[in-house]
């Protein structure tokens, strides 16, 4: 899942890994250029001055293999009904539980990736990796409101309903018949946000836009391929008051990462 990914954003480790990338395809003569595209449009995104979070949703999700229960992966959002961008935090327990916070800009298509501790961080423009033919449709779909559509998935509400947490949800089935995976989740529609949005890179993401766009939010899921168990997710906790600031002016920015 991109979001657990984010731990990777240490020090140094993504702008080394975007200059091998571009190195192999261009090679050593072309370094040159790449410091001109890595300033002119990786590194070239204008931030807000400051990102306020109003609600955390923490997240435990745990893979299978062959039947075999993986270790659970814990995940933390954080969300603002009002804006367009949302965050996520990873706690690195080997370096005294140093905490980077990544936030995703979806409109603009940025990413910022905080040491927190540190107070340092690295802002990357994700259409800098794209073509304007990817661009345009990214926005077109974004903008639809719906990003990622497909005939081959039905929904279906089973009229089942539970809590969660204390919050009323309903379930859902999604089939895909063509890739052989089936999705069974529940939606609650009583918390003030839409992570339909904030999961626009995750493997979930279709399921929320293909389910008659009831929107609101997953509370948990269990998703299967050829009727074995591939993955659970399950909310373990709601925070309406989390109140979450991130100041840019604290941050240096694109600086020894």
């Amino acid at each position: 899942m991109l979001l657990a990914g984010s731990a990777i954003a240490q020090r140094g480790y993504v702008r080394n890994k975007i200059e091998e990338g571009y190195e192999d395809k261009h090679g050593k003569s072309g370094m040159e250029k790449y410091e001109g595209w890595m300033n002119g449009k990786v590194l070239n995104v204008k931030t807000e001055p400051e990102y306020i979070f109003t609600t955390s949703v923490t997240m435990q999700v745990t893979d299978y293999k062959k039947g075999k229960k993986g270790e659970p992966t814990e995940m933390q959002y954080f969300l603002n009904p009002s804006k367009t961008y949302f965050g996520s935090s990873v706690i690195d327990k080997k370096k005294s539980k140093e905490e980077m916070f990544v936030i995703y800009e979806l409109v603009n298509n940025y990413m910022l990736m905080l040491n927190v501790k540190e107070k340092t961080g690295m802002a990357i423009s994700m259409n800098a990796f794209m073509s304007g033919k990817a661009i345009e449709e990214r926005n077109k779909k974004l903008n639809s409101g719906d990003p990622k559509s497909s005939d081959n998935i039905n929904c279906k509400k089973t009229g089942k309903t539970k809590s969660i947490l204390g919050y009323s949800c309903e379930e859902y089935i999604c089939t895909d018949e063509d890739k052989h995976t089936r999705s069974e989740f529940w939606i609650t529609t009583k918390l003030p946000v839409d992570v339909s949005r904030a999961y626009l890179q995750s493997p979930y993401a279709m399921y929320f836009r293909n389910s008659g766009k009831m929107g609101g939010m997953m509370m948990e899921g269990n998703f299967y391929k050829n009727d074995e168990l591939q993955s659970t997710m399950l909310v373990t906790d709601v925070n309406t008051s989390a109140n979450r600031k991130e100041v840019m002016k604290e941050y240096k920015l694109n600086s020894g990462m």
